[in-house]
């Protein structure tokens, strides 16, 4: 089937389930379809979110609200299914969010400055430097260690590498308790060093740790996460999963602002819960 042709049958079927489907959520992208009809598909419902969102003055900016069919059809061929799905609800998400303070007489913020996406084989390979946040709490700084250390050490038992000894404690607790003592040049050393023989025995399969915003957005992710289930907020969806692993590698295929949205879609949901917290930053990417 021709570009044309699966744009064309995209919007008939986006017509048609818009005459339907009196509420209208995310489009259900299934995986029966090719990879051109899936991403005929998806372009189609991004073009009706973003009109949507121009039409209730809702538009941030940025790539995610694009006007361009050819932008999004070429950013899905590069995606899975479920990254995709992910993408139409958080539009949805945000969507639902202006409307309902826009109902409320509530003035919109300013949207944050976006960044042009970048090219992910130079991030990966160090061309484009990472530039640390602001000094960390020392609450924040182990969370993030000890996040990392026991997603490291899952990794270390999924590929069956064979590490041992307390560096590769499963015991969360364990290492929370050793960061309380350490300088952060103790931490970052411990990490790099996990870091560096995951990468031996992984190969070429991305390590946990090898990419330093990834990382951290990672380790916020799973803390965001952990906190809506102590606060009994009930959000659900991969957004809100607790596998370290998971977030790390849907955050290595994104474009640049996409992990720092998706944490600040969190904390305004956490917010809406009534949890106050601040997530664990991510490093800024300097070109």
């Amino acid at each position: 089937m021709s570009h044309l042709a699966a744009r064309i049958i995209a919007a008939a079927s986006t017509l048609l389930a818009g005459l339907l489907m009196p509420v209208r959520g995310s489009a259900q992208l299934a995986e029966n379809l090719s990879q051109q009809e899936r991403c005929a598909r998806y372009a189609e419902e991004s073009l009706h979110q973003v009109h949507r969102a121009r039409e209730m003055n809702c538009d941030d900016g940025g790539p995610r609200w694009l006007a361009d069919y050819d932008a999004h059809y070429a950013w899905c061929l590069s995606q899975d299914t479920s990254t995709l799905q992910d993408e139409l609800e958080f539009r949805d998400n945000e969507l639902v969010r202006c409307e309902t303070g826009r109902k409320k007489g509530e003035v919109k913020a300013a949207p944050p400055p976006t960044m042009a996406p970048l090219d992910e084989a130079r991030m990966m390979e160090g061309a484009l430097e990472v530039v640390p946040p602001a000094e960390l709490s020392a609450s924040a700084r182990c969370q993030a260690y000890t996040l990392t250390a026991v997603a490291q050490q899952r990794q270390n038992e999924l590929e069956r590498c064979g590490y041992t000894g307390s560096a590769w404690s499963a015991d969360a607790n364990m290492h929370r308790a050793w960061c309380a003592d350490q300088v952060p040049a103790t931490l970052d050393g411990e990490t790099r060093a996990r870091t560096a023989a995951l990468q031996s025995c992984l190969g070429s399969e991305p390590a946990v740790g090898g990419n330093a915003r990834c990382t951290a957005y990672a380790a916020s992710a799973v803390d965001q996460a952990t906190t809506q289930q102590t606060h009994n907020c009930n959000f659900s969806g991969a957004r809100w999963s607790t596998d370290f692993l998971l977030h790390y590698r849907w955050c290595l295929k994104q474009r640049a602002t996409q992990p720092e949205d998706h944490q600040a879609a969190r904390n305004r949901q956490l917010a809406d819960c009534g949890v106050s917290a601040t997530p664990i930053p991510i490093p800024i990417i300097s070109p």
